[in-house]
């Protein structure tokens, strides 16, 4: 530090001193968030990377050796989450696989095979298999970049594995849906019920597309349930895009996604 700065923070100590603003903070609230992190399979290194604090500082104070922390420090660790934790900027970096396993594993259970997330998320079929079945709680920023890759490009498409759906159903793996976005990659948290996933469906909506209207701004949960219940009502998929406004591709589209059986006869 050179002499001009070393006066200028001298200074502005003693005018914080002066008006009774400390510089220094108790460390025993950074320490348990620290030790909320680590429980959800942080690493030291990984936080550090995340808040730009040294690993070194933060060791000290997740092992209770440093009674106060500078204000700065506190803020830089109080701001992180968990999942920040899967942000690192360093790609080689470890971060927690939960939630990788759990992206793989939904898509399983819509039918994807382990060719075609690798192929969805420039990873390689070992890659996969190795980030479900290795031992461990990390896996590298790169491989967690290319779980979520193959996962945003697939868990709204069903797959064409009757193998894989099988040993997700009897493994009991729960389905994209039933994930919700900020729970997927906690440890602590677990899937939705499936009938609490469902959104709330506006009535009204549903009745006026049965009725052929194609209200303005249709949600598709509201298009998903007419085509349930016409479905259920032994309209063709072409009969009930007519209704609805769509093309018959889109309604098997719909139908793959929501498991919705065809009640057509020919």
């Amino acid at each position: 530090m050179s002499a001009t700065a070393t006066l200028r923070y001298q200074k502005k100590w003693r005018l914080d001193r002066a008006r009774g603003i400390k510089r220094t903070v108790p460390a025993d609230p950074i320490r348990t968030h620290l030790h909320e992190l680590l429980r959800a399979q942080a690493s030291l290194r990984g936080i550090a990377d995340v808040s730009g604090i040294p690993v070194a500082v933060i060791t000290r104070i997740a092992g209770g050796h440093q009674p106060t922390v500078t204000r700065r420090v506190a803020a830089a660790l109080l701001e992180v989450t968990s999942s920040d934790l899967t942000r690192r900027p360093n790609p080689g970096g470890f971060v927690p696989k939960v939630g990788a396993v759990r992206r793989i594993r939904a898509l399983q259970a819509i039918g994807h095979c382990a060719r075609d997330i690798a192929a969805a998320g420039s990873l390689t079929e070992r890659d996969v298999y190795l980030i479900v079945n290795q031992a461990g709680r990390w896996i590298t920023q790169s491989r967690w970049d290319a779980v979520t890759e193959a996962y945003d490009r697939l868990s709204m498409t069903p797959g064409h594995s009757t193998k894989a759906r099988a040993i997700a159903a009897a493994a009991g793996y729960p389905p994209p849906l039933a994930w919700d976005e900020d729970a997927i990659d906690d440890p602590d948290a677990g899937p939705v019920d499936s009938c609490e996933a469902r959104p709330t469906v506006d009535e009204v909506a549903v009745e006026a597309v049965m009725a052929g209207r194609h209200p303005h701004g249709l949600r598709e949960p509201e298009r998903v349930e007419a085509v349930r219940r016409l479905a259920a009502q032994g309209w063709s998929d072409l009969g009930i895009g007519r209704q609805i406004g769509v093309c018959d591709r889109t309604v098997l589209r719909l139908r793959q996604a929501y498991q919705i059986p065809s009640g057509w006869s020919a």
